[in-house]
């Protein structure tokens, strides 16, 4: 293969269209912001550009020239973008936004033609190094990156009929059980979703990600769990408590009688079969995804936690922190939409959800409303005994609530949380009184909310 006169792929014409469209019809960003990346344009100023669109995106505010031209400023990208003028010229190339798609269509297919060579000049000079057998992995490797587009996905609803029904008689697939029958039923964990949960400090969040994990992790599923608040020994002491059922200051002090010993080996024995893979490296967004793309490829990830997502870092820089928060719940969310799996994020609630003396909501999410926008499924830890600067309590009746939930019940859900043992148990309500109640060895214990 000669690349001595290359043939320039791109079109011009096709990028400036794309984002002309989006300029005349900002809801447009929603259609591709996902699949198109920046990257896929041929022209730096336009990949400047789009960037910013994907930006103002995250952050929910509407693509026009006045707040694209505010992003590319933070961005320091003006300049390098064209301007002013040649943003405001954009709209003058587009024909017809009713040809979007088209766009979109050229932009990636001549993205991957680019791509493709690049591969191809690579494997070129791989022929006097590598065997062919490496050649071919390698080749094969990146040929799964490569994005089609083909009118073969275009069919009807009535001719889907069939494979509809199939799918609604099937057992239920992409979730996840927990062992916490509310929560399955109201929330639950489905593939593809981000779950957001958020909680004052000392609310008990941790630890009810312990509790979630732990559930999953009986079922024999791949758990990844990215610490970056506590050692992989301190999340260790807290699901061994609970599992053991011995209190989690004396296994931090190292303080247990010979019973409490023979309790926690016990736990510990029992959750050799655990395929729980704790994270503490600093790891950014970016090697996150990476990482969990090896995990993926060898079939040893079902469900990710990352706690939590403020002090989560990314290879970009930003000129303001909600703008980064908002961008790792955005590539978050990217991460469980391609790896088919659900992730659930923990994250803090502001001071404003104690100050104002009522049960947290959706604009309590702190430092971003990304947040909320990226997730499919908010929920608010609400512990009015930590709330209350009582974080000393060992035994506190806390409240999920439920701010926000795409596809599902927003009934809210209350815990009996054991510090502890950093247990949580479900409390069910009695239609007869009104009051919330927990089972525990076959005897109903009264619990006053």
């Amino acid at each position: 293969m000669d690349f001595g006169n290359e043939v320039i792929l791109y079109s011009q014409e096709a990028e400036q269209s794309l984002l002309g469209s989006i300029l005349l019809e900002p809801k447009l960003i929603d259609e591709v912001k996902d699949s198109l990346q920046s990257d896929d344009f041929y022209f730096t100023q336009h990949k400047y550009i789009y960037q910013a669109m994907k930006l103002n995106s995250v952050a929910v505010l509407r693509n026009d020239y006045a707040t694209l031209t505010t992003q590319l400023t933070k961005m320091n990208k003006l300049e390098e973008a064209g301007d002013i003028q040649y943003l405001m010229s954009l709209a003058e190339f587009v024909p017809s936004t009713a040809n979007f798609n088209s766009y979109v269509s050229i932009v990636i297919d001549f993205a991957s033609r680019r791509y493709l060579r690049e591969k191809a000049k690579i494997v070129l000079d791989y022929t006097d190094k590598y065997s062919a057998v490496e050649i071919t992995s390698y080749l094969k490797e990146k040929l799964e990156n490569i994005r089609s587009i083909s009118t073969d996905e275009y069919s009807l609803l009535s001719e889907e009929i069939e494979d509809y029904i199939s799918y609604l008689d099937s057992p239920r697939e992409g979730f996840l059980e927990t062992l916490f029958p509310l929560f399955d039923d109201g929330i639950g964990l489905y593939d593809t979703a981000l779950i957001t949960l958020a909680g004052r400090p000392g609310s008990g969040k941790s630890a009810l990600a312990l509790n979630i994990v732990e559930g999953i992790c009986r079922q024999g599923k791949h758990v990844s769990f990215l610490s970056r608040e506590m050692s992989k020994n301190s999340l260790k002491n807290r699901l061994y408590a609970k599992l053991a059922n011995v209190e989690n200051m004396k296994i931090r002090n190292k303080d247990l009688n010979d019973n409490e010993w023979t309790q926690l080996r016990t736990a510990i024995n029992n959750s050799k079969e655990y395929k729980l893979n704790i994270i503490e490296r600093n790891m950014t967004v970016e090697h996150l995804h990476n990482y969990c793309k090896i995990l993926k490829q060898q079939r040893k990830l079902d469900f990710l936690v990352v706690d939590h997502a403020l002090i989560v870092n990314t290879d970009r820089k930003f000129a303001k922190r909600n703008e980064q928060v908002n961008y790792i719940s955005w590539k978050l969310k990217e991460l469980a939409m391609e790896f088919n799996i659900p992730v659930l994020m923990l994250t803090q609630l502001s001071r404003s959800a104690v100050t104002n003396d009522r049960p947290p909501i959706l604009s309590d999410l702190k430092e971003s409303g990304g947040i909320e926008e990226n997730s499919n499924i908010v929920l608010l830890l609400h512990n009015k005994q930590a709330d209350d600067g009582d974080t000393e309590s060992e035994n506190n009746v806390v409240e999920l609530i439920v701010g926000k939930n795409r596809d599902g019940a927003d009934n809210n859900i209350h815990y009996y949380f054991s510090k502890p043992y950093q247990r949580f148990e479900e409390l069910v309500k009695n239609p007869m009184d009104g009051k919330y109640y927990k089972s525990e060895k076959k005897k109903v214990i009264d619990i006053e909310l």
